[in-house]
């Protein structure tokens, strides 16, 4: 038994060698398997490594990358044959590589991968539609749930039952997105806001009103809508963004938060300024016009009045010399009045049997109507009048004039020239720094926008003042003859009598009449035998040294020009009455 079971021992471990030797020799061969694959791989990896060694060769040679492409195409052709083997060869790698891919299963990886994805897209697109459909369906029942509500509380008005909270709970509304509220809206909304309940505020609420409203501001926690509530228009979610911006007082901006409320404060703040200032503005645009100085005072009363269409119009005649029958009559300039003349009136009277100047209508002490179309022809028609009612019509005249006064006589010297009925026979002119020739005549700002204004003139001549008025005027004054305060003060009173600053803007429209009359009235000056001088101011910038005083001359040759000295400016009476004078007398003893 021994023996047998030993035999049967030895001829199990042979099978067990035979086995294991079986074994040993598939694994040899697949170690040489893999020591092949191995040396394969060392090989591509030296074919890699020799091939970027030459192209690091190629790099290095000179020329460009197409160049060089070029040459080793041309190079491999002439070896090969052409470029049909190299396409054909082209073909055959691509059909290799497509085999070894197949084998190794790369492209059925990537269709996998794709086909996964697009399961995981799917199924996250349906996931979103059921969540919308969840949030559709939740909206819809509340909608209804509230309709419902309303409709049970509104049959319970029409029955007249109390609207009990324990028994019907407050509506609760969606809460709004902050797009629903309008920032600048606090204050309404917390007037509205009960803190208390939380709830809109209506009639069960009344209790609570005078309760402060939480910090954090109605717009944090809206909470619950009572059943009477009346809520502003740009606080309720269901009005459109529209209807919202309509009903509110105060629109939305693009500002920020803190800037809407800066806007909110200065409105306020601009609004107790603007009620502020109704009651001074109304007390400065009926301030009475200053008292006359002493020295206005005794010109009024040396002159006297007569009437003109229903208009008064102040005048002062002074007899003068008595062995002389001459006239003068003084024209005087914008915006002053005939007290321009008073420095050279008493030299005046010991020359000339009679001295008269007035005040045209709209200035001085005469009648400023308004509304009323002021004209130069009027004027000139008004020192007929005054003429006629001295009785000095058919005698003849000698006429001193200055800037507003030019135009004035130079329409009396047309009628003259044209015999008119009730001309005055002009015996000599002489003009002072007037505008006669339009395009060599510059007007103030000021000036340019009372006469053009429209709308904003009248505006401007009621805030007018005395201020603005001794400014302006001093422009017009050279640097070293600046009127005193005294005769400032005494022009601006001339000019507030009877409300003369509102009608300023009528007046200037003598401007626009010397454009539209140049050749009439600039012909009258040229066809003329009347002696005619200038006394001109060469610092003037309404009439400008040398532009004026050359066209002067280039078109009245025969006039004779007296030019003072270079600080005198546009009131040369004013300025310097001495030269004036002087220059003057010296004229009218010429003749």
């Amino acid at each position: 038994m021994k023996e047998g079971e030993r035999k049967e021992e030895r001829e199990r471990n042979k099978n067990k060698e035979g086995e294991k030797g079986e074994e040993g020799r598939e694994g040899e061969e697949r170690r040489k398997k893999q020591g092949k694959k191995r040396e394969g791989g060392r090989e591509g990896r030296k074919r890699r490594k020799e091939g970027g060694e030459r192209k690091k060769r190629r790099r290095g040679k000179k020329g460009s990358k197409k160049e060089r492409r070029k040459m080793e195409g041309r190079k491999e052709r002439k070896k090969k044959g052409g470029r049909k083997i190299e396409k054909e060869g082209r073909g055959k790698r691509r059909k290799k590589g497509k085999k070894e891919k197949e084998k190794y299963g790369r492209r059925k990886e990537r269709k996998k991968k794709k086909g996964g994805r697009e399961k995981d897209t799917k199924r996250r697109e349906g996931e979103r539609e059921g969540r919308k459909k969840d949030k559709e369906k939740k909206e819809k029942g509340s909608n209804e749930g509230r309709k419902e509500k309303e409709e049970v509380r509104e049959g319970q008005r029409k029955e007249g039952r109390k609207d009990d909270s324990a028994r019907l709970p407050p509506l609760t509304p969606a809460p709004p997105s902050r797009a629903d509220f309008n920032p600048l809206c606090r204050r309404a909304f917390t007037r509205f806001f009960c803190p208390a309940c939380k709830t809109l505020r209506s009639s069960r609420c009344k209790p609570r009103i005078a309760e402060a409203p939480p910090k954090g501001g109605a717009q944090e926690s809206p909470g619950r809508a009572c059943a009477f509530a009346h809520a502003p228009a740009c606080l309720l979610p269901d009005r459109s963004p529209g209807e919202r911006e309509r009903m509110c007082a105060l629109p939305r901006t693009g500002l920020g938060e803190g800037r809407r409320r800066l806007i909110l404060g200065m409105k306020e703040w601009w609004i107790q300024v603007g009620l502020l200032m109704l009651p001074l503005l109304a007390v400065y645009l009926h301030i009475p016009p200053p008292k006359l100085s002493p020295a206005l005072r005794s010109w009024r009363s040396s002159g006297s009045f007569f009437t003109y269409k229903s208009q008064n119009v102040f005048f002062r005649d002074s007899p003068g010399a008595v062995g002389s029958s001459d006239i003068v009559v003084l024209l005087h300039g914008f915006p002053t009045s005939s007290y321009d003349w008073y420095k050279i009136w008493e030299a005046l009277t010991q020359r000339f049997h009679r001295v008269i100047a007035l005040d045209f209508v709209g200035f001085g002490f005469s009648d400023k109507p308004r509304p009323h179309a002021y004209s130069i022809f009027e004027q000139a028609s008004i020192v007929e009048a005054l003429l006629r009612h001295l009785g000095l019509l058919n005698q003849r005249v000698n006429l001193l004039s200055h800037d507003y006064g030019d135009t004035v006589a130079q329409e009396l010297l047309y009628r003259y020239e044209h015999n008119k009925t009730g001309c005055i026979p002009i015996n000599s002119l002489c003009l002072s720094n007037g505008g006669i020739f339009p395009e060599v005549h510059y007007p103030r700002f000021i000036q340019k926008i009372l006469k053009d204004g429209a709308l904003l003139s009248p505006i401007l001549t009621r805030l007018m003042n005395y201020f603005f008025f001794a400014k302006s005027l001093a422009e017009v004054f050279g640097p070293y003859t600046q009127p005193s305060e005294a005769e400032l003060w005494d022009m601006w009173t001339a000019l507030r009598t009877n409300d003369g600053n509102l009608v300023a803007d009528s007046l200037l429209q003598y401007i626009n009449q010397r454009k539209q009359h140049r050749d009439r009235w600039v012909g009258a000056l040229r066809s003329t035998s009347v002696p005619l001088h200038l006394i001109y101011g060469p610092l003037d910038p309404v009439n400008p040294h040398p532009e004026f005083l050359r066209l002067y001359k280039q078109v009245l040759p025969l006039s004779t020009v007296t030019v003072l000295d270079d600080h005198i400016s546009h009131y040369p009476q004013l300025e310097d009455p001495q030269g004036f004078l002087n220059a003057y007398l010296n004229f009218i003893n010429s003749f």
